[in-house]
């Protein structure tokens, strides 16, 4: 997942006007005045950054729980996670087990977090970003969100309202 160089949004603002908008939606002013309130009261907010998760691996999902333990035991809950690809240590496809190791690995990852996490999945977004490694057509970007029978476990477990599947490159918006 690439990022644009660092900048102020007022920086931002200055260069591509007040009212462009990158995420195809135009916020009204009282859209906007709430979502900056919204925004002012959550200043804890905290995105998690997970990438080259391969869940063929069984200690990435041993590393995973270990890093949401310490959030937990800090009482520290983060706002949303982003799970990056590659979700395979090898390009998708080189076994034909790939399909249904990964969709098993999904589910378990998913899993693990409703039952030993309850806050965590109850109020944290989920998003699935894959590689140019990753289930897909081929080695193009920009890429299709994973296929739903891949993450369908997952999806189940956290509940399709908390777990996005994003095209990469992919634009994530909070609040303003």
């Amino acid at each position: 997942m690439g990022t644009p160089p660092m900048e102020t949004r007022e920086v931002s603002i200055q260069a591509l006007g007040k009212n462009a908008n990158m995420f195809g939606y135009n916020l009204d002013d009282a859209e906007y005045a709430g979502l900056l309130q919204k925004e002012k009261s959550a200043a804890d907010a905290m995105f998690l950054f997970l990438s080259d998760v391969h869940l063929d691996k069984r200690h990435v999902i041993t590393g995973i729980r270990t890093i949401l333990q310490g959030y937990l035991e800090d009482d520290v809950n983060p706002t949303v996670v982003v799970l990056m690809g590659s979700f395979l240590s090898h390009p998708f496809g080189q076994a034909p087990t790939d399909p249904a190791i990964l969709a098993a690995r999904f589910t378990e990852l998913g899993q693990m977090i409703a039952n030993e996490f309850h806050l965590l999945a109850e109020q944290c977004m989920f998003i699935i970003v894959p590689s140019p490694l990753d289930a897909g057509p081929g080695n193009i970007l920009p890429r299709p969100p994973m296929p739903p029978m891949i993450t369908q476990g997952f999806v189940d477990a956290l509940g399709s309202d908390r777990v996005f599947l994003t095209s990469n490159p992919c634009r994530i918006r909070y609040m303003t």
